[in-house]
């Protein structure tokens, strides 16, 4: 006698999910969102990036642009969080000035012809290589100590 086993629905239910967050998380990995106005201007405007929107924690920022000009994070945004960050292009000289909190989230890089100038916190789970230049005019935040605190 021959018996053929038909899968479940749960198995199927199961491999079916397996599946969609897949290609859900495919499609969820960050985004390159690249700087595209060559004169410089402000981060808080959506104009100045290749995709017409302002980027988000969830991106990849690239000011590679090949030029001079700077970008500025201004007094109109609370602070930036993005994914990551490429400061610095084939020539010219690319900055990136803040005002407000800064945070990467993933490795990010200022390169040989980058300038990062951080007049406020530049922090988050991301590592910064540094080969071009980085300014900082804010005095570090003090630790108390452990006794201190008590």
């Amino acid at each position: 006698m021959f018996i053929s086993r038909r899968p479940s629905s749960r198995a199927f239910r199961v491999s079916f999910f397996i599946l969609a967050l897949t290609a859900f998380t495919q499609w969820a990995s960050a985004a390159v969102v690249s700087w595209s106005n060559p004169a410089g201007g402000d981060w808080a405007t959506a104009g100045n990036w290749n995709t017409g929107t302002v980027p988000t924690a969830a991106d990849d920022v690239h000011i590679d642009m090949a030029g001079t000009y700077t970008v500025s994070i201004s007094a109109s945004v609370t602070s930036v969080t993005v994914n990551s960050l490429t400061l610095g292009g084939a020539s010219g000289t690319q900055t990136l000035t803040t005002v407000k909190p800064l945070t990467l989230n993933a490795p990010s890089t200022v390169g040989s012809n980058g300038v990062l100038t951080a007049n406020s916190t530049v922090n988050g789970a991301g590592t910064l290589s540094v080969v071009g230049v980085t300014e900082c005019s804010r005095e570090p935040a003090r630790r108390r100590s452990p006794a201190a605190a008590r």
